[in-house]
This record gives structure tokens, sequence and C-alpha cells, in this order.
């Protein structure tokens, strides 16, 4: 669970990198106030994170490495559904990746 964690965290950084290099003030609004709901632990944030982004990433054509890691985010939820999570709050491991890796992906410690 902690490698999810770790995809998860990496994926919601290079969304909000992509979003800040074009300079949407408000998809960079809205997705970022999804993400810090996300680095709490919620699940639902982190699917309206991942339905958000989708459309996002369409709209202003991603690049495909972008879209690899958005596969990658939605593999890890629909096996964590598949494995009988409610995603109201991420397991403890998975969040804890998460949160490493974010920050991690962010530079800092």
């Amino acid at each position: 669970m902690a490698r999810c964690g770790t995809v998860l965290g990496r994926y919601l950084v290079a969304v909000q990198r992509f979003v800040a290099q074009l300079d949407l003030p408000e998809d960079a609004a809205r997705l970022g106030g999804m993400a810090r709901a996300v680095l709490t632990g919620d699940g639902s944030a982190l699917l309206a994170f991942l339905c958000a982004a989708r459309k996002c990433l369409s709209a202003h054509h991603a690049p495909e490495d972008l879209w690899v890691w958005h596969e990658k985010a939605l593999a890890i939820v629909i096996d964590l559904v598949v494995g009988g999570a409610t995603l109201d709050r991420l397991d403890t491991e998975t969040h804890q990746g998460l949160l490493s890796s974010y920050r991690s992906a962010l530079g800092e410690t």
C-alpha cells in the first residue's frame, strides 16, 4: 500500500505542476484545494481530484507522460475499491506513502 501512496503523491504534484505551467489560476485553486483534502487522507477528495484532473488534462491536451500518471492513479483507486476499501479515508499506509512522496516530489523533507 505504501507504493500506492507513492504513486498517488507524485500524481498530485505532477497535475498541479502541469496546471501551474499553463497559468490557469482557477484550475490551480480548485485542484489545489482538492489536493489539500487528499493530503488529509480524504478518499472521496481523491475521487474528486481524479475526475477534475481528467477533465483538465483533456481540455488542455496534457502530454502522454502525465496521462500515464493519471492511469496509474486511477488503477490504484480501482484496485482499492475492488479490494473492499470504502475510500471515506485512505488506509494509514497509503496515506503515509502519499504524504511522503508528495513532499519528496515538491523537494520538501
